[in-house]
């Protein structure tokens, strides 16, 4: 099922860990827009689902300035980078690469010149911190990694 919401945590709440997967695609240029967007995915996203962002470049754009400051908004909201390492990227069927390897496996060498001469591409996958409910729920991150040792979550 898929579902159009509006960004926020007021909006989101109804949808609270419901989605699996969560696709998004160059919705951070504008940084005003980053915690309203982070909150969102935070809200929908389940324990142990996986958040796929890409964001393209354009002539007068940063691709890596842009997501980097969209990166620490995100992990304030309780989200982290994932990496082919991390269990949810093994869980939910990335496999071994990399998302730079995900990214060239489906597009052309064409397509590739055409990104590269606009700034390039940045795709992220993102899962929910073990501490992220407790943090959510307004206890300090000292507190809820506290919690989170005391109650064997890892």
């Amino acid at each position: 099922r898929t579902a159009v919401l509006q960004w926020g945590l007021m909006d989101a709440s109804e949808y609270e860990n419901v989605a699996d997967v969560i696709i998004g695609s160059d919705l951070t240029y504008n940084s005003g827009s980053w915690v309203a967007l982070s909150e969102t995915m935070a809200t929908v996203l389940k324990p142990g689902g996986i958040v796929i962002y890409l964001s393209l470049g354009h002539s007068g754009f940063n691709v890596g300035g842009e997501m980097g400051g969209f990166l620490s908004v995100v992990g304030n909201m309780g989200l982290q980078l994932l990496t082919k390492d991390s269990v949810e990227w093994k869980d939910n069927g990335i496999g071994g690469r990399s998302a730079e390897e995900l990214v060239g496996s489906v597009i052309t060498s064409e397509e590739r010149d055409v990104i590269d001469s606009n700034g390039g591409v940045r795709v992220v996958f993102l899962g929910k911190k073990k501490t992220a409910v407790a943090v959510r729920k307004g206890y300090s991150q000292n507190t809820a990694e506290k919690a989170a040792l005391k109650y064997g979550v890892q």
